[in-house]
């Protein structure tokens, strides 16, 4: 008996708590006006801009109604109406309200369901309609065709300050372009071509942009290929040396090439494979990016059937630090120029420059010669880059003709006659005749931009080459080391290599 009115005490005090709560959830809503138990308002609201793309197929401008309030997990409903041009006036005088034949609405009621934040409807235009909008606003530049509605509701309170929207209305092709972000290495030099340059250590990224910066309407696919079949096309063309990458060395971060819905861009990030390349330092990137639909440009070449673009980046790893300590040079010309100093500075305006005064410098076999010891040993190969006195050449001092030799012994002094009873290998020559500015872009021993040499391959001396020899034997003036005033002059020098 106690333990029936034990339970029975229980039972009666939970029903009392119930009946509490109960009556506070009641006085409390009952404290809170009606109209704020539910309120709708434009997620958006407010005057701004939408973008129609005429693609071909139908299209749809969506706008949101946010439910809100102090109970805003019960359903309710929304009415939509246009504008009338009038009010539409007090926002732009030139404003001009889209005739409703140029568009329909996806429903003029839109009902919120229990639970749900938000109702949607749409302005859709069919492709007719669309075409029929772009030749309305082409034929009244001095117009702006809005969309503009506002919003009314039977069980709900409407948030006046948010109940309308404005859009001012455009029409495009959807387009796309390309472009590459990352570190830019600063040598200090011209560019020796429109190529992009980039850090093979800090690797850049790709990116595919909607024409204009806006939203993509839609989720639009690409296909990006490596192209290492190109490196030997465009060395050919161009008469440039740029390595492959060994097989692997550098893939794409991600597989999903899809612009999404809503997104201004795809960035495409590059990944190394391997801690080092195995390479002379200096790298072409071939890439192709196609679009089966809608049209990309910004590429350096576009691909044979026009719907997508070849994207070339060129990608630099092992630059060789360089400083004076690293150089010889047989002669010291203190008349003219900055000596080696002007060559490391980044400073186009200064330079080193060769003899052109008593006493002539006489050496028929090397010519009038830079010598580079090299910190790091080279066992594979290096590229050479220099600038001729730059926007200052009227004496035609610029290389036209130049020999590479290299040694992978060690001096017994820091003497010319030390030096010279090394054992050199030439590795490398080249002149003005073979990179002439009928066969390419940057003509060997123009004044206005730097030089980049092919591969100088050592990876056949037997050993670690421990000085490189850079000798010009000849200049516009003439050659090189024969006791005449014949002189060369060279605002800028570097090196990268492995």
């Amino acid at each position: 008996m106690k333990t029936l009115i034990k339970t029975l005490g229980v039972s009666a005090l939970a029903l009392a708590c119930i009946t509490g709560c109960e009556q506070e959830e009641y006085e409390l809503r009952n404290m809170i006006p009606e109209s704020y138990h539910k309120v709708v308002s434009f997620k958006d609201y407010g005057a701004g801009s939408a973008v129609v793309y005429d693609v071909g197929t139908d299209f749809e401008v969506p706008f949101t109604v946010l439910k809100g309030g102090s109970t805003p997990e019960e359903p309710c409903s929304f009415n939509v109406s246009e504008m009338s041009q009038e009010d539409l006036q007090l926002y732009g005088s030139n404003y001009i309200l889209l005739p409703e034949e140029y568009y329909s609405l996806s429903s003029k009621t839109v009902n919120i369901a229990s639970g749900e934040p938000a109702g949607v409807f749409s302005a859709e235009f069919t492709t007719d309609q669309v075409k029929s909008l772009r030749t309305a606003i082409e034929k009244s530049p001095d117009r702006i065709y809005c969309l503009a509605f506002r919003i009314t509701s039977s069980d709900a309170s409407v948030y006046e300050e948010k109940n309308y929207v404005i859009r001012e209305l455009s029409v495009r092709d959807l387009s796309f372009n390309l472009s590459a972000a990352g570190t830019v290495p600063d040598d200090g030099l011209p560019v020796y071509n429109d190529l992009q340059r980039y850090s093979a250590t800090d690797l850049p990224e790709i990116r595919i942009n909607v024409e204009g910066g806006v939203e993509c309407p839609f989720d639009v696919p690409f296909t990006v290929t490596y192209r290492e079949d190109l490196v030997d096309t465009y060395n050919e063309k161009y008469l440039t040396t740029y390595e492959k990458l060994p097989a692997d060395a550098i893939s794409f971060a991600t597989e999903d090439f899809t612009v999404k819905e809503g997104a201004t861009s795809l960035s495409i990030g590059l990944k190394k494979n391997t801690e080092t390349i195995n390479g002379a330092g200096i790298y072409l990137f071939p890439v192709e990016i196609t679009c089966e639909s809608y049209n990309v440009t910004g590429g350096t070449e576009t691909v044979s059937d026009g719907n997508g673009q070849i994207f070339y980046i060129v990608l630099e790893e092992d630059p060789i630090a360089l400083t004076d300590a690293n150089f010889f040079c047989p002669f010291n010309v203190t008349y003219d120029g900055q000596g080696i100093a002007g060559l490391t500075d980044s400073n186009l305006s200064t330079y080193w420059h060769s003899p052109w005064q008593a006493p002539a410098y006489v050496n028929a076999k090397y010519g009038h010669y830079l010598q580079i010891r090299l910190d790091q040993p080279l066992t594979v190969g290096c590229h050479v880059k220099w600038t001729p006195r730059y926007k200052n050449n009227a004496n035609d001092t610029g290389p036209r003709a130049i020999e590479i030799y290299a040694t992978t012994e060690t001096p017994a002094g820091d003497t010319e006659a030390a030096y010279d009873a090394m054992n050199w290998a030439l590795v490398y020559s080249a002149t003005d005749d073979d990179y002439a500015s009928s066969k390419c872009p940057w003509p060997f021993g123009s004044g206005d931009t730097a030089w980049l040499s092919p591969i100088v391959d050592v990876s056949g001396m037997g050993a670690p080459v421990t000085y490189i020899r850079f000798c010009i034997k000849e200049s516009g003036q003439g050659i090189l080391g024969t006791g005449s005033t014949s002189c060369t002059c060279l605002s800028e020098f570097r090196m990268w290599g492995k």
